[in-house]
């Protein structure tokens, strides 16, 4: 089973960034980001 890719810190500080400031609703995009890297879910599990 070939293991899943990890986001380094600076890709996910470049990610939070890029939410913030594109799309209809930056600050839940925001939160959904934070939310999916602090517990570790992943797209198919949310």
């Amino acid at each position: 089973m070939a293991k899943a890719p990890v986001v380094e810190e600076h890709d996910l500080r470049r990610m939070l960034k890029i939410a913030g400031v594109t799309g209809e609703s930056p600050l839940r995009d925001v939160a959904l980001l934070y939310v999916l890297y602090g517990t570790g879910l992943m797209l198919t599990e949310l």
